[in-house]
């Protein structure tokens, strides 16, 4: 029962898969009996640990883990009831997310380029959903948005949940469509009257999230510090991860605190960038049902994806990193499959 709140319905789980939710399971190893392919298995599931680094001690069992899979879904179905009694139209068939850009973003900003970047990301990381451009719109648009200048940079800044409750009433009376909404910005954005900036934020209930690059986290708030003025390596790794890390929790993700992962949660702009661009198995869990994407698949789109970006960047030492470790990851499935074809030959 333990090992079925964590990983659910295992049916429909490819052996590479199984491997995966494996580490979710209370024994780590577990024993051969229950492992996909016995003997095998449990060298597998060894390998795979190696490739997931735990945040607290790796001996630790069991696994602490902030919200399962079953307790993620339950959170999900509360969320629709909510979205209900709101009269909130969020389509769950249209495999849609919608992508607005606010703007005036800088001349020296490619726009287009932009919101090309990050649609394809959403479409590799989303498997199975398609990404609509909207197009752009001001901030003048929404004369009732809260919006600030901050006391010491004085830099013009919007209040996250404002833009989220804005944003999604404006895109429902158009085009009541999409699942999730993503509002990309190069204005500054903070959550709360007492917090300096953030961001990006994510809502499950309105299923929007809200994104700024406009500006790194100054040093101690200078009032000099210079804007961002052009896409470097370092912006599109912020694009990236903050895109993906919102969007998760627009679909019900918390933050993980179990492994190194990229929904861990962070308390600055540099703790943020360090952690990693992909998922942990608790999260992949959770992704897998609602993309129903095959993980194997879902990691070769994610590798095409980065290829691509490091042709433009070829000193950008993340991405082949993180490219490094998806090999590593689809060399285990290939040694994964293999050993099951060759059980399944076996008993036949």
């Amino acid at each position: 029962m333990y090992d079925y709140f964590h990983t659910g319905n295992e049916s429909s789980f490819s052996h590479f898969e199984s491997v995966i939710f494996s580490l979710l399971k209370r024994q780590q190893p577990p024993p051969p009996d229950r492992v996909p392919c016995g003997e095998d298995g449990v060298k597998h599931v060894e390998a795979m640990a190696k490739l997931f680094d735990r945040v607290a001690n790796p001996r630790e069992l069991p696994l602490t883990i902030t919200e399962n899979f079953f307790e993620w879904r339950g959170s999900v179905q509360l969320d629709a009831l909510a979205q209900s009694l709101m009269n909130k139209k969020v389509s769950n068939r249209n495999r849609l997310i919608g992508l607005l850009p606010l703007g005036p973003f800088p001349a020296s900003i490619d726009t287009n380029y932009l919101t090309s970047l990050i649609s394809n990301w959403m479409s590799c990381f989303f498997m199975g959903f398609r990404v609509h451009c909207l197009p752009q719109i001001s901030v003048k648009q929404f004369p009732q948005m809260i919006t600030r200048y901050h006391f010491k940079t004085k830099k013009f800044q919007i209040l996250s949940t404002s833009l989220i409750r804005l944003a999604e009433q404006y895109v429902s009376q158009r085009e009541p469509k999409y699942q999730c909404l993503i509002v990309v910005s190069w204005h500054d954005l903070y959550p709360e009257e007492k917090m300096n900036f953030e961001l990006g934020q994510g809502s499950s209930l309105y299923r929007c999230a809200v994104m700024s690059f406009g500006r790194f986290e100054p040093s101690s708030f200078k009032t000099n510090q210079p804007d961002v003025k052009q896409l470097t390596p370092k912006i599109i790794w912020q694009f990236l991860k903050v895109s993906a890390h919102e969007v998760c929790h627009v679909f019900g993700m918390k933050h993980c605190n179990t492994f190194h992962c990229l929904m861990n949660g962070s308390v600055s702009i540099q703790q943020a960038m360090k952690q990693p661009l992909l998922l942990c198995p608790i999260c992949l869990r959770k992704l897998k049902h609602f993309t129903k994407a095959n993980l194997e698949h879902w990691l070769v789109g994610i590798r095409i994806f980065l290829l691509e970006i490091l042709k433009t960047y070829p000193e950008f030492d993340r991405v082949a990193d993180c490219i490094v470790w998806i090999n590593q990851m689809l060399e285990l499935c290939d040694e994964i499959e293999k050993s099951a074809a060759t059980k399944t030959t076996q008993h036949s």
